[in-house]
């Protein structure tokens, strides 16, 4: 799995630098990961630590959608 901080760290900021495709793994993976978490969630939440960080899954789970959505929609021009 690509690391997402040390693709960060090598971006410094610079849009030159900026690989659309290893952008478009990292989401996807982050995605697929929120998937496996929030149905981890959904299937235990008779567990009170599982209860309790259930929201925010679903929050982040939402926030990525959105992000993969977009990348999604841009796929076929940058691959």
């Amino acid at each position: 799995m690509l690391d997402i901080i040390e693709f960060m760290e090598d971006l410094e900021l610079d849009k030159d630098k900026l690989d659309i495709k290893t952008l478009y793994k990292l989401v996807e993976d982050v995605y697929n990961s929120s998937v496996v978490a929030e149905v981890f969630c959904e299937n235990f939440p008779e567990i009170a630590e599982i209860g309790n960080i259930t929201p925010l899954v679903r929050m982040i789970h939402q926030k990525i959608d959105k992000a993969y959505a977009m990348l999604i929609d841009t796929k076929p021009e940058i691959i």
